[in-house]
């Protein structure tokens, strides 16, 4: 998969999560929030969307991840070596890891 090809996913995934969020028929994806909340009251449900709408909106577009890979020599992203890497993400903010992830 080339740098093109990922980033191209994930804007795809940023309209999948928009297209989500304002759907009154995404009753999966409501479910999922209002589950968050029974584990963790803090998440509520309305926090949870006002955090993954921000991120599908501010990150997952090709102009913001273009943007920001420029930041890097492109050899990072195509490494020689591929690696198995373990990341211990933050519970303490709804999708708060993703950046870790991304």
């Amino acid at each position: 998969m080339t740098l093109n090809d990922k980033v191209k996913a994930l804007h795809s995934l940023g309209d999948i999560i928009l297209r989500e969020t304002k759907s009154p028929q995404s009753k999966l994806f409501w479910e999922v929030l209002n589950s968050a909340n029974i584990y963790n009251p803090w998440f509520t449900p309305e926090f949870c969307n006002y955090s993954i709408t921000s991120i599908a909106s501010q990150w997952l577009n090709s102009s913001a991840l273009n943007q920001w890979i420029n930041q890097y020599p492109q050899s990072h992203f195509s490494p020689n070596v591929s690696n198995r890497v373990g990341v211990v993400m933050a519970g303490n903010v709804p999708f708060v890891g993703f950046h870790d992830m991304l």
